[in-house]
């Protein structure tokens, strides 16, 4: 998989091994992210920190965990959260 980051304070391209997911957790494919301009510039500026971006956004279901009851692949699905 693919992911937008910053690396020393230089957004970056990085291809990455997704972790196994847990029993309640989606993996979703984004679509369309959310760019907050505090969140972003301030990660840009700090330019010992390595972090993914994007924790607001929109995507098909790619991946659920075993307990996972009311999402499926295939489906759309909005996310905001801690990107890994």
């Amino acid at each position: 998989m693919r992911r937008i980051a910053v690396r020393d304070g230089v957004p970056v391209i990085e291809d990455f091994e997704p972790a196994k997911l847990g029993e309640m957790e989606v993996r979703i494919r984004t679509e369309y992210s959310a760019i907050s301009p505090g969140t972003e510039l301030m990660l840009l500026r700090n330019k010992a920190a390595h972090v993914p971006l994007g924790y607001s956004g929109v995507g098909i279901v790619e991946e659920v965990g075993s307990a996972v009851e009311h999402l499926r692949p295939g489906q759309r699905a909005a996310v905001y959260g801690v990107p890994t």
